[in-house]
């Protein structure tokens, strides 16, 4: 849907906080995710899983 908020939507798991924190330090991720905000806006957040379906 083209006028929807989330038009992409990226999920990635990461062991801990302090994981996802040093994924953002790497100079390979953060221009990953540069590129990526030029066609995109990033909405970076962390979630607490609810449910998992098998």
């Amino acid at each position: 849907m083209p006028d929807s908020r989330f038009q992409l939507v990226n999920v990635t798991h990461y062991d801990s906080r302090e994981d996802w924190e040093a994924a953002g330090r790497n100079q390979v991720f953060r221009a990953s995710t540069e590129r990526a905000a030029e066609v995109a806006t990033p909405n970076a957040a962390l979630y607490e899983v609810v449910v998992e379906y098998p």
